[in-house]
């Protein structure tokens, strides 16, 4: 995302250069202290862990031992383009918007929405590479990429021109670039749009990428990293990729900064086993032996990713369909067909192998720049077939997250401990889904910190036992009320719409990309039942975010964190007729 707004899924490079370096890993007591360089100590710096069985968090698995993962095709490009083509658009029954699915002459797929009450139009552009795309050599490139689209085209060469000529017209643009995705969308008046779609394509068909702007832009890149450092989403975010395998794309540094787009810094050396410890391409991210041409690995970047079958695009405008595909042809049909033959790759986010193999069984405690007091449980494992269909994760979600008088959201509150308590996702990639579950402890919960983490556990561990039966008449439940909501589906803005499509393009085809992302397809007992195996304790990271207490709190050292917690207990086991035991006695 340009500027200081929030780039999504983007995080700091000093971990892998933490663990390059060799810091201290837990020997017997299998306690590995992290101490992030780059996170200045009075604002946070402190991260302590605690692994269970395995390695320490900062050990290397190689790929080969890792745990594989069968990879699904993204189900958007598993269509044939006449299939893509012929497709016709489920919606609700009183959406007055028309579509029509398009597949260019380059075999760019366009969905065109003329809808007769938007205000303003939009496009939006998905590419379907983020930063996993990222060479190891060079972290942070498609986030600069991105970037550098938006400062001239050949064929608008002027700095400022399409911002200046949307902002005219009351609109705007913006772009982010994610693990696997980035995505670019703009809106403008009608009477502006077909001047704004033709700059918009240029990004596309003739990217200047000039020289003259790679240093200044490197420098906002630069800036972006700066405020993130301070921000405890992105801090937490950097923890989980910091205990993934380092050879996995999820451990890459995605935001980038001056450094890692230009050259190593003075003084930065690998320690002496670090070749033996961690894969080869981590080394060169971290410990760049020369500099970058930076312009050349930005046309080689391009090259690569940005051409028509790697692009999704949706349009939305109060104009007729036959208008719109008018001018979605004469502007994109000069986007590149494919990259050059030397240049060509598959997707870069296929890993194929489960990057928290060994590494779960673990709780880290973490110091928060901000003043916060959360526990967070994780539960990664490899995604189940389909999950984009059958929407299970949804279904679990819903099943430890709902706010009911019997939930353990309700008893936490009425016991004063929790401000909120929430399920869902904390990670979705190709090969890997990080569930977790996780509460907001007010002062008086966080005076009962082990027994609210008890009772997670154990909550979790109810849902573990329910039964298909009970699954089913949930998830029944859940369509009535989501079929509902689709139905009556609240008007969005124009670029949000624009941009949600473009993305949903890559993950269903084009007569689902409204209903599916929102409507289930099917109930999948085999799929309840694996995550059901995969919530076990033994398969979480348990996080506890919150203030130290007492002067000097936050100087302390490993060793008193680590008798601290000599006291507590990591449950690995917990007996169901406990459980329930528990649960008729709190809830």
């Amino acid at each position: 995302m340009r500027g200081t707004g929030a780039l999504r899924i983007m995080v700091l490079l000093g971990v892998l250069r933490a663990a390059a370096r060799g810091l201290p890993r837990g020997a017997a007591a299998a306690r590995p202290v992290l101490s992030v360089p780059g996170w200045p100590k009075g604002r946070g710096s402190t991260v302590v862990c605690h692994a269970g069985a395995g390695s320490g968090v900062l050990q290397s698995n190689s790929t080969a031992a890792a745990a594989a993962v069968a990879l699904e095709a993204r189900p958007g490009g598993a269509v044939s383009d006449a299939a893509f083509a012929a497709a016709s658009v489920q919606k609700p029954e009183r959406d007055p918007r028309e579509f029509e699915a398009v597949v260019l002459e380059n075999g760019l797929r366009v969905l065109l929405i003329s809808d007769p009450e938007a205000d303003m139009a939009a496009a939006s552009v998905n590419v379907a590479v983020g930063h996993f795309g990222d060479p190891w050599h060079m972290p942070g490139l498609a986030h600069f990429h991105e970037h550098m689209l938006f400062l001239g085209t050949k064929d608008f060469p002027e700095e400022g021109h399409y911002e200046r000529y949307l902002a005219e017209s009351g609109g705007g643009s913006n772009a982010w670039t994610g693990t696997e995705d980035t995505n670019y969308y703009f809106h403008a008046s009608e009477a502006s749009f077909p001047g704004a779609l033709e700059m918009f394509s240029a990004f596309f068909r003739s990217p200047l990428l000039s020289e003259d702007a790679t240093e200044r832009e490197m420098k906002a890149v630069d800036s972006e990293h700066k405020n993130n450092l301070p921000a405890d989403q992105w801090r937490g975010f950097q923890l989980l990729k910091s205990l993934a395998d380092p050879s996995h794309e999820l451990a890459k540094f995605g935001t980038g900064h001056y450094e890692t787009l230009t050259s190593r810094a003075a003084g930065e050396e690998p320690g002496p086993d670090v070749e033996a410890r961690l894969d080869p391409r981590v080394v060169d991210a971290c410990f760049p032996k020369q500099g970058r041409d930076a312009v050349a690995e930005l046309k080689a970047f391009n090259a690569r990713h940005y051409h028509a079958k790697n692009l999704k695009l949706a349009v939305v405008s109060r104009r007729p369909l036959k208008e719109m595909k008018g001018l979605v042809e004469q502007h994109f049909s000069a986007v590149p067909a494919e990259p050059p033959a030397e240049l060509k790759a598959t997707n870069a986010a296929a890993n194929g192998f489960f990057p928290f193999a060994e590494r779960l069984a673990r709780r880290v405690d973490v110091v928060p720049v901000r003043e916060m007091r959360r526990v967070e449980i994780l539960y990664p494992a490899p995604p189940v077939p389909g999950w984009r269909e059958s929407h299970v994760y949804r279904l679990f979600s819903h099943v430890l997250g709902h706010e009911g008088s019997h939930s353990l959201h309700a008893a936490l509150r009425r016991k004063g401990w929790a401000r909120s308590f929430s399920a869902g996702y904390a990670l979705s990639i190709q090969d890997c889904i990080a569930f977790k579950v996780s509460a907001e402890l007010t002062k008086e919960g966080e005076a009962h910190l082990d027994e609210v983490i008890d009772l997670m556990f154990r909550w979790v561990a109810r849902a573990r036992e329910l039964d298909v039966a009970t699954l089913g008449r949930i998830y029944e439940e859940e369509q009535t009320l989501n079929q509902m909501s689709f139905d009556w589906t609240e008007r969005s803005a124009p670029e949000d719409v624009a941009s949600g499509v473009a993305n949903n393009l890559e993950y269903y085809p084009p007569d689902l990309v409204l209903l599916r992302p929102r409507v289930a397809a099917f109930f999948d007992e085999a799929g309840a039942k694996k995550i059901q195996a995969g919530l076990a304790p033994e398969h979480a990271v348990l996080v506890v975010t919150r203030k130290p207490s007492g002067a000097g709190a936050e100087d302390a050292s490993a060793a008193a964190a680590e008798e601290e917690e000599k006291r507590r207990v990591f449950p690995l086991e917990i007996p169901l007729k406990q459980v329930i035991s528990m649960l008729a006695t709190v809830l």
